[in-house]
């Protein structure tokens, strides 16, 4: 995966292989990439979590944006303000699971008047 691409570029690639100190070139593949970005939420990675909490996610814009943990029920368990980040993917470390009763959760999102929701599981 190229984590480097550029919204609303297109970008070339090909495969590379190195046999006795030469490098061949095969295939071509040009790759058109989306004008804007989108709020994605990935989740947990790993997911069931059990140590530790690490979440993947794509911000729509350079704005502050919100990541919550909710139980079952929909009671905010923790919260996590997200600043600074430019639009794009990112992969950001939530903490420790300790003290999360093992079960199901669900992880929101929001930024803007924009929101994406997706479950998770806390094992033990």
């Amino acid at each position: 995966m190229d984590r480097t691409v550029i919204p609303g570029q297109r970008y070339g690639y090909r495969l590379c292989v190195a046999e006795s100190g030469t490098e061949r070139y095969y295939g071509e593949a040009w790759v058109e990439v989306a004008g804007e970005w989108a709020l994605t939420l990935e989740g947990l990675q790993l997911n069931p979590a059990e140590a530790e909490l690490a979440d993947a996610f794509t911000l729509a814009a350079p704005s502050a944006a919100q990541l919550m943990l909710l139980d079952f029920a929909g009671r905010q368990v923790r919260a996590w303000r997200l600043e600074g980040l430019e639009a794009g993917r990112h992969l950001r470390r939530l903490g420790s699971a300790a003290g999360l009763a093992p079960g199901m959760y669900f992880l929101r999102l929001t930024q803007g008047e924009a929101a994406v929701t997706r479950r998770v599981t806390v094992l033990r």
